[in-house]
């Protein structure tokens, strides 16, 4: 009998799950805070991984045997400092090991990449709180070599994801409210859509929000916002905004395709499947819309756009049977899909107007 903990950590929060491979069930299933081990602190980051660990003990219908594997999935590249305090962690949690715990740690790319079910060369695009794009070769894991561009952490953050639309958009308020700028409907609707006097929503939601991780997370919400100014008030601001962040994202694709192409000179000449990963683009046509036109105008004919619908945590899973339990991949995919079906977390949607409008009129 083997337990495999798996854990996908992002910025603004981490999926974990318990997975029985003798009953290929999930166990266990929960949800915490973010986990980025580019920018939290070691102490942040050992108590955060803590929490999740001892969060799917709790979660679990009862006592568990030892688990045979830790598998984590992390927005940046694996360092040898944090995998230590990661050790650490899980061995002062509930799922402590009597001995070092055997631990596996891939990037968001990658667990996106596992959860896929793609057999060609592929690009993972993530939109969220931060964007970036990562390519892989048709031969990948057999040949490792990945490429990225984008999603760098706070101090880059100039990638099309959602803290940068946020920034853009709280640049314009200062600047409408200050005088720099002519004062637009913009200000006025997004001093509406905070119940705020306008000459006060800015700085009065600046004070709201003044720890550093807070703020980065409050700033992304605002991407929200700026894509139902376009959307619903036809914000021609928002719409512009919009259009660059998409703009962003594909100079992203082109970036990891470029380099990629360094390695393999027929890359780009093949279908590539450029699989679509991130909350800010399933419920919004108008992005999901600029997202196609930006990024198929790159190699026309060759890229096609497809949605990736599970978690990355199930990515995690995969690689996890793969290679510590040598399934094979489709019976990895098979059993991980399977028992995550009656789990709606781990399920991802996207509304049917961006299905028709990212998916149905790309490939």
């Amino acid at each position: 009998m083997a337990h495999l903990v798996c854990v996908a950590g992002a910025t603004t929060g981490a999926t974990g799950l318990i997975f029985d491979s003798s009953t290929r069930q999930i166990v266990s299933e929960v949800q915490g805070r973010g986990i980025i081990p580019l920018e939290q602190d070691e102490s942040a980051l050992y108590l955060r991984v803590q929490e999740i660990c001892n969060s799917l003990a709790e979660a679990a219908p009862q006592r568990l045997p030892e688990p045979s594997a830790f598998i984590f999935s992390l927005s940046s590249q694996v360092r040898y400092d944090s995998q230590q305090v990661l050790c650490s962690a899980i061995s002062h949690s509930r799922l402590r090991t009597r001995d070092a715990p055997r631990l596996s740690w891939i990037t968001r790319g990658e667990a996106c990449w596992w959860v896929s079910d793609t057999a060609r060369d592929a690009i993972i695009l993530k939109i969220g709180t931060v964007g970036f794009a990562h390519a892989f070769d048709q031969s990948f894991p057999s040949a490792p070599d990945t490429w990225r561009a984008g999603g760098w952490g706070l101090l880059s953050g100039d990638d099309g994801g959602a803290y940068f639309i946020g920034r853009q958009v709280l640049y314009r308020l200062f600047e409408e409210q200050d005088g720099r700028r002519k004062r637009t409907d913009f200000s006025e609707s997004f001093a509406e859509m905070l119940r705020q006097d306008q000459t006060r929503a800015v700085t009065t939601w600046i004070r709201q929000h003044k720890d550093t991780y807070a703020l980065r997370i409050e700033v992304s919400k605002l991407a929200q916002a700026a894509i139902s100014l376009a959307e619903q008030r036809h914000d021609e601001f928002s719409a512009r905004l919009l259009r660059r962040a998409a703009a962003k994202l594909a100079r992203c694709v082109a970036a990891v395709i470029s380099m990629a192409q360094r390695n393999d000179g027929t890359y780009g000449q093949r279908p590539i499947d450029v699989m679509v990963q991130g909350r800010l683009v399933q419920y919004s046509p108008m992005y999901a819309g600029f997202i196609r036109d930006a990024v198929l105008r790159i190699c026309p004919g060759q890229l096609h756009l497809r949605p990736l619908r599970w978690s990355p945590v199930l990515g995690c899973l995969q690689k996890g049977l793969v290679t510590l339990l040598n399934w094979q991949r489709r019976d990895a995919a098979s059993a991980a899909t399977y028992a995550a079906a009656s789990h709606p977390l781990l399920n991802v949607e996207f509304a049917p107007e961006v299905e028709r409008m990212l998916f149905e009129g790309a490939s």
